[in-house]
């Protein structure tokens, strides 16, 4: 796909607040009690920002996050958490900005809780991913494990005793930190039908020396093909027709096959060079579908901005 050469069209710098490695979502789990995740800091950092993923469109979400001088014990064992953050009845599409920023140190344990909810209802929803999910922050790798509460999370202002379960799902929580990799949708798909889209990948941020992933969702069967174009920034230019391109130029493209109809999506894996000049690169994604010879459809955009 000409990454390589590529990217010396996109060495911009850029603020990074990014999102961690988690796992993809497996499935969900609905209760009057919250799940998360928790893992021994491997390095000092700082996290910026969380986002509970709202599988079911409930349209709210509240998290919270914990520092523990130890693990939280193994279920049905409990520890008191104060949050050293807590945010509830936020709008779910969006980020949540951690202010102020909470300070992680090395060896200190933090436990992350997110759900997603209406705005009044007791009932919350937690995504599910893998257990013990290997991941990293800044480049040191960190194990994600599972942990929760029996109590009503929202109600009680995330003030609840917490627990861990280690072998079962993790809540999954999309955890924000200074100079990670992050990856951001933007702009509206174009054209007739059902049009495709291009997503983030949880499991794999744009990361210097790593497998960074988007998700292509084709939208339809009848596909004849794709075009990946990659940019260097931002635009909304019409291109009858095409649809609307949302990437400056110049323009560099790739054939791909879209795959199958899928909710999952097509996984479009790109090897990103090792190389701390790349850190702030913004590069920016999108692709045309052709879905007959005289028919296309374009995607969303997608931002990545290359981080450790």
């Amino acid at each position: 796909m000409r990454f390589l050469t590529a990217l010396s069209l996109v060495l911009l710098a850029a603020p990074l607040t990014s999102q961690i490695a988690i796992p993809k979502y497996a499935t969900k789990y609905t209760s009057q009690r919250a799940r998360g995740t928790f893992f021994q800091a491997p390095t000092n950092f700082v996290i910026t920002g969380l986002q509970a993923p709202d599988e079911s469109k409930l349209g709210y979400q509240s998290v919270a996050i914990y520092k523990l001088k130890a693990a939280p014990p193994a279920y049905s064992s409990t520890v008191a958490g104060t949050p050293a953050f807590f945010k509830s009845k936020v709008p779910s599409d969006q980020y949540i900005p951690v202010l102020p920023p909470v300070v992680v140190r090395k060896n200190e344990w933090i436990v992350v809780l997110g759900v997603c909810h209406t705005l009044t209802g007791k009932t919350y929803t937690s995504s599910y991913g893998a257990s013990k999910f290997k991941s990293s922050v800044l480049g040191f790798p960190m194990t994600l494990q599972r942990c929760g509460t029996q109590e009503d999370f929202v109600g009680l202002s995330g003030k609840c005793k917490l627990w861990s379960e280690v072998n079962g799902n993790n809540g999954r929580v999309r955890i924000f930190v200074a100079r990670q990799g992050s990856a951001r949708v933007y702009g509206k798909a174009t054209g007739s039908g059902t049009t495709p889209s291009l997503g983030v990948s949880d499991e794999r941020p744009p990361s210097i020396g790593k497998l960074g992933e988007m998700l292509l969702k084709s939208g339809t069967s009848s596909n004849l093909g794709g075009v990946l174009l990659m940019s260097s920034g931002r635009a909304k230019i019409a291109a009858p027709p095409f649809g609307t391109l949302l990437l400056a130029l110049p323009l560099v493209g790739t054939f791909i096959v879209p795959g199958p109809v899928s909710t999952a999506g097509k996984a479009i894996p790109l090897a990103i060079p090792s190389s701390s000049t790349l850190i702030g690169a913004k590069v920016n994604w999108q692709v045309v579908m052709l879905r007959s010879t005289s028919n296309f459809a374009t995607t969303n955009g997608l931002e990545w901005i290359l981080g450790q």
